[in-house]
């Protein structure tokens, strides 16, 4: 309680405060914008998958298999979401569960592709090649059909269903219900289409590989957003239009400041642009009444994710600022 002889005090305190939070408030607003999930994700910085020679060092044919591998790399990268790089097996500081696998593999050399999802902090086998991948095996670890499609509709669709059928009776059963999605979502600006890709497809391996249906029998199906995020699967009986639906109207609801967009998946190994993020950025939302975002505080879309890191963390210093003069205050209060 303030006496009448600190009232002085007293007043200056409160005016402190009030002017402390007025300024934090719309500070805090202007760093959490109100974005969509999905609108967010083509700014958000997207899981990096590795592309790993394990060899030993000296190794001729392993030098050779990396002078390839280093020179395919230089023309893969910047759009492609997948990095090369050389390691030697005998490094006892090696952590092997980073690259997938519990330990050394048993024969040298070996090419492993290994993932990372920032979702759920973990890494993951995809494939391997022993001694290394072909031309072929390359190419199509880049591209294939349905990524080809993928980047097509994920620029002008809310979501894309990745569906991948089972195998013997039970394949198909869960088309209806995708089907229904698809209805469901027909009259808004943006809509959601269907990408049906077959598990014994060799142009797929490596989707089949990431998604790990290989030998699954049961009918699975992903919904996929922004620059290729793949959300938690369903598979078999769990597979409906209400549950498929609600992970939609996630993707379609503004952002927050309490979870990252990198939370909402894993992003495939898939070449993206910018030039695919901006296009769709200029595309009307389902869900948003508002223009989309053009310039993201009168700056270029390329810069929106660090400038909302700054203002975030300009909060923080902010906060500790205030802290400190509010203690001060009571310091003084209490003299």
């Amino acid at each position: 309680m303030c006496s009448v002889a600190s009232s002085r005090k007293c007043f200056t305190h409160s005016r402190t405060q009030g002017f402390i939070l007025l300024f934090l408030f719309p500070l805090a607003s202007f760093a959490c914008d109100d974005a969509t999930v999905r609108s967010a994700a083509f700014y958000d910085k997207r899981d990096h998958h590795r592309l790993t020679l394990m060899a030993p060092t000296g190794d001729p044919k392993a030098d050779e298999i990396d002078q390839r591998l280093a020179a395919w790399a230089k023309t893969a990268s910047g759009e492609f979401n997948v990095a090369y790089r050389r390691i030697d097996p005998n490094d006892p500081n090696i952590p092997w569960s980073e690259y997938g696998i519990p330990s050394a593999p048993p024969s040298f050399p070996v090419v492993v592709l290994s993932g990372t999802s920032r979702a759920d902090k973990r890494f993951f086998l995809i494939d391997h090649w022993e001694p290394a991948p072909t031309g072929s095996d390359l190419r199509l670890l880049v591209d294939s059909p349905s990524r080809d499609a993928l980047r097509e509709e994920l620029g002008k669709r809310i979501a894309v269903l990745l569906y991948i059928p089972g195998k013997g009776p039970a394949a198909g059963k869960a088309e209806p219900e995708l089907r229904k999605v698809v209805e469901s979502r027909a009259q808004g600006p943006l809509g959601v289409s269907i990408l049906r890709v077959e598990r014994n497809d060799p142009n797929e391996r490596i989707l089949i590989s990431f998604t790990g249906t290989e030998a699954r029998a049961e009918d699975w199906v992903a919904v996929v957003f922004g620059p290729g995020r793949l959300r938690n699967p369903l598979m078999g009986g769990a597979i409906s239009a209400a549950a498929l639906n609600d992970q939609i109207d996630q993707v379609i609801e503004n952002c927050t400041c309490l979870r990252p967009v990198s939370s909402y998946g894993v992003d495939l190994p898939m070449r993206w642009s910018e030039a695919l993020s901006l296009a769709a950025l200029s595309l009307p939302e389902e869900g948003v009444e508002e223009e989309p975002v053009k310039e993201a505080f009168g700056i270029a879309r390329a810069a929106y994710a660090p400038a909302a890191w700054t203002l975030g963390a300009m909060v923080v210093l902010v906060a500790g600022w205030a802290y400190l003069i509010l203690r001060r205050r009571k310091g003084s209060l209490a003299a």
